[in-house]
């Protein structure tokens, strides 16, 4: 799966809500946020889905979000205001 068939908005987000669409339905999609430090700061399995609502509560910052599916995995950037 390709960075550019994954979509985060909005982006830059308020208090680390924002909405993740994958380009199918996904049996299960691994979520994961990181600080600029590489610390894992919020993680959530999505079950039979290609639509993934986030709400992580995160300060205004830069994080680093991995999607991680059984065959493949995809890294996105986000800003949160």
């Amino acid at each position: 799966m390709s960075e550019d068939a994954v979509s985060l908005y909005p982006n830059p987000s308020t208090d680390g809500r924002f909405t993740i669409v994958l380009p199918e339905i996904s049996k299960d999609a691994m979520v994961r946020i990181y600080d600029s430090q590489g610390r894992m700061l919020y993680q959530k399995l999505s079950l039979g889905n290609n639509r993934i609502e986030i709400d992580a509560r995160l300060k205004a910052g830069f994080y680093i979000v991995r999607i991680n599916l059984k065959e493949s995995g995809v890294v996105k950037k986000l800003i949160v205001q």
